[in-house]
């Protein structure tokens, strides 16, 4: 019975941990838009300072920028590595005017990340790096270390 009892709360501790928001901090922002011809080039890098939070218990994005965007995450589409090694993961999103598009999050083998979000016209890339998760305890409980303690005699 302790036996389950200590899998079920580990279990629970589990997805209270994992239900959080992740800041990232942005460095390097590129964008392009789409003609007629086709998707421009990536634009030369420009410095920001542009914060991207993922709420990923309710399943938002927020780009805090001249404009704040919000989009809301519709499911996630692919994950897979690309042909130069990267872990790329998709989700589609909805913007707040209800256009959909596509968010890529992309880490390559020396760890540097970008997330792109797609529209049919436009498209931005941030450098970013991961900051502090908010709101997110995860320090064992004083019952949680009991049950523990409890497992391992």
């Amino acid at each position: 019975m302790k036996k389950l009892l200590t899998i079920g709360l580990l279990w629970l501790w589990a997805g209270i941990a994992s239900s959080q928001v992740t800041n990232y901090s942005t460095n390097r922002l590129y964008s392009s838009e789409n003609t007629s011809q086709g998707w421009t080039q990536w634009t030369s890098e420009q410095t920001c300072d542009t914060p991207i939070t993922i709420d990923w218990t309710n399943e938002t994005v927020t780009v805090e920028g001249n404009a704040t965007q919000s989009y809301n995450l519709l499911y996630q589409d692919d994950a897979y590595t690309d042909a130069s090694g990267n872990e790329v993961c998709s989700y589609r999103l909805v913007d707040q005017y209800g256009d959909r598009g596509e968010m890529k999050m992309t880490t390559s083998d020396n760890g540097d990340t970008q997330i792109v979000i797609e529209f049919q016209d436009v498209r931005w890339c941030y450098d970013v790096t991961v900051s502090a998760p908010q709101d997110l305890d995860v320090t064992p409980t004083p019952m949680m270390q009991w049950m523990c303690m409890a497992e391992t005699k």
